[in-house]
């Protein structure tokens, strides 16, 4: 379930101006090849999904709920976060999730068959999700199963920009539509995971991670 997010064109960068780049500092690497910064588990015995290592960090749900894999403690308030994702089986939509808590929710970046959906995540006082925004791929590119991109996300107070194979495809002040009484974490940790990519799909819903990488302001 979520709301009506307004689409932008791809590398529109709608509601925000053109920034010169910022100067970034390596924080963490991880292949995603096997056990370091996220680690695997398996809770598809109680109905839920698994994250588990097979040439990379495979996601895989049985049914139309999110998931998330086990990744570093590390809080982050500003960031920027770079990972290749691979889709695995139809209608799947990886999930970055950034500033996100276990008690305040977050934000996240579902990275769909055509575009990334930019959404708030079990925020409290909100729908569990909320789309704030959707940015389509290049060219109306619509990914299909096998196909991988290299997705960045980046963070900064309360600007988010979004890029895809290294190019922006779409940029957005955090705070757009979101209601005053919106209490969304100014920090958190960075997850990875699942989103159904819709409720119409055919279960299991699979996607992979690889080179995740994590740099925050030098």
């Amino acid at each position: 379930p979520s709301g009506s997010p307004s689409v932008a064109p791809a590398g529109s960068g709608a509601n925000a101006t053109p920034a010169p780049p910022r100067v970034f500092r390596e924080r963490l690497r991880d292949p995603l090849t096997a056990p370091y910064h996220w680690t695997a588990k398996n809770e598809t015995a109680d109905g839920h999904g698994k994250c588990l290592f097979d040439e990379s960090l495979v996601v895989t749900s049985p049914n139309n709920d999110s998931y998330r894999c086990q990744g570093p403690r590390d809080s982050f308030m500003d960031a920027r976060v770079e990972v290749d994702v691979t889709v695995l089986a139809p209608d799947s939509c990886a999930a970055i999730r950034f500033r996100f808590t276990l008690a305040g929710g977050g934000y996240a970046a579902r990275v769909c068959p055509a575009g990334v959906n930019v959404v708030t995540h079990a925020v409290p006082g909100m729908r569990d999700v909320e789309s704030l925004r959707r940015f389509r791929y290049d060219g109306d590119r619509v990914l299909e199963v096998g196909d991988t991109v290299r997705v960045g996300i980046e963070f900064f107070a309360d600007d988010l920009r979004v890029r895809v194979d290294g190019r922006e495809i779409g940029a957005m002040p955090l705070s757009t539509l979101l209601p005053d009484t919106a209490a969304v974490p100014l920090t958190g940790r960075v997850l990875l995971g699942i989103f159904p990519f819709s409720d119409e799909g055919t279960a299991p819903f699979s996607v992979g991670f690889a080179d995740a990488a994590i740099d925050v302001p030098a």
